[in-house]
């Protein structure tokens, strides 16, 4: 099935749900969030499956309603089917009444939800929520997906209710302000204003466009006046698209009613999961005023190892009298002593490798230590003790680490290591992925 014919048809299907679903109220709506590991087992494929090949599936538990009644259970994720490289999962919603056995996954189950669809839920029942990815990928790794409940009734036992800046209605009593790129007048909700909890890329998901009103997101920093909409602006995502946002500052966002629908809207907005090892990390970094020294770091991840050079000094200053050149050292045939023109005596580097974690922002590193060497020269062959110490790299985030260290002669500390150029952590806010949809980030 090629991805144009995949587009359409998931368009047409919107279509036809659009005609058949009535607007939810604007109640309690519910938002549902996990993340594929890359360790699930597979299932069989499901009626919406893109192809017959077997695909990892979650069970992510049991919930429950207060009402009976047609409740919208949405893939808040759809839309990234769009983005090959996408940081979320587009995911296919299995709903079952009161069990769920892989063995026999047709048993008990109640529907099938590629991206939206309205189900008749009743109270007094436990309902089994399963996920399983949409088509097939390259390889399946690590992904968060968020399913959105719709309806009157309260949903209870998974989730958490979505928070105000995520959900609303555009109708005739909407304020509107004129936005330069959209060309005019639209309707727009600014939120509260939002602290997030770290910097990254943030994930923007329009839920239900094609059957409510397609919204952007526009993003300002400290506070959004309608009447000047250029000013204090950061960004924007559309559709399915990631914006970069910093922790410790403020913001306003800004959900508009792109086509002028006037009608109900849904978002998520997937934030950056913790740090992990990718290559965006490579490069120079320095310890926050110690000048002249630092390390130079190279993470493979074909490899699956993180190699640097710690670029330092001997632990105490050496005494002046006391002192001999390296070549001088390396003579025992006596005789005169020439000086050294290249480097100094005080002069130390040392090595450190480990091999990447599965998961997680610490790993494991044995310290190298090489000597007796000469520049440029093979007369003197270093020797490389490979167990010279150990330590860990914790990430912190794109510009900055700590690298404990235990060394011979009692020297263990724990610094903290930043990058020497700011601007080279873009490539690794893109190489982070996302997490799982939180409660609230304000």
């Amino acid at each position: 099935m090629t991805m144009e014919y995949s587009m359409k048809h998931k368009l047409g299907v919107a279509v036809m749900l659009c005609a058949l679903l009535a607007t939810p109220a604007l109640g309690a709506v519910r938002f549902i969030s996990d993340t594929f590991s890359g360790d699930e087992p597979v299932l069989g494929p499901n009626p919406a499956s893109c192809s017959d090949v077997p695909k990892p599936y979650v069970e992510v538990g049991t919930f429950q309603v207060s009402l009976n009644e047609e409740y919208l259970v949405a893939d808040g994720g759809n839309n990234a089917f769009t983005i090959t490289d996408a940081p979320v999962a587009d995911v296919v919603i299995l709903l079952y009444d009161g069990a769920f056995d892989s063995g026999n996954p047709e048993l008990n189950r109640i529907a099938v939800i590629d991206e939206l669809a309205g189900v008749n839920l009743e109270t007094g029942k436990s309902y089994v929520l399963v996920v399983q990815y949409w088509c097939d990928r390259e390889e399946y790794g690590q992904a968060p997906f968020a399913i959105v409940i719709d309806g009157e009734g309260l949903v209870s036992g998974l989730g958490f209710d979505a928070p105000s800046y995520a959900i609303g209605e555009f109708d005739g009593n909407s304020p509107t302000a004129f936005f330069t790129e959209l060309g005019g007048d639209h309707a727009y909700f600014a939120s509260a204003p939002i602290n997030v909890p770290r910097t990254g890329n943030y994930f923007f998901a329009d839920v239900v466009g094609q059957l409510g009103s397609e919204v952007q997101l526009w993003v300002y920093e400290d506070s959004f006046n309608p009447d000047f909409t250029s000013v204090n602006f950061v960004g924007r995502a559309v559709f399915a698209q990631s914006i970069f946002l910093e922790a410790g500052k403020t913001y306003v966002f800004v959900a508009i009613d792109q086509f002028d629908f006037l009608d109900f809207w849904r978002f998520v907005l997937f934030p950056p999961a913790d740090p992990v090892f990718n290559p965006g990390y490579n490069g120079a970094w320095v310890i926050d005023g110690i000048g002249g020294q630092g390390i130079l770091a190279e993470i493979l991840p074909n490899n699956g190892i993180m190699f640097f050079a710690w670029f330092t000094y001997i632990d105490s200053p050496p005494v002046v009298a006391s002192v001999r050149s390296q070549v001088q050292a390396q003579d025992a045939g006596g005789g005169t002593q020439p000086e050294t023109h290249l480097g100094s005596t005080d002069q130390r580097w040392l090595t450190g490798f480990g091999f990447l974690p599965a998961s997680g922002n610490t790993m494991n590193i044995n310290f190298e230590n090489s000597t007796g060497g000469s520049f440029d020269s093979t007369v003197f062959n270093p020797t490389t003790d490979s167990d010279y110490g150990i330590g860990t790299v914790q990430l912190l985030d794109c510009n900055s680490l700590n690298l404990s260290y235990n060394l011979p002669g009692g020297l263990a500390d724990t610094v903290l290591f930043e990058r020497i150029l700011p601007d080279g952590a873009s490539r690794c806010y893109d190489l982070t992925p996302n997490a799982p949809l939180q409660p609230a980030i304000q």
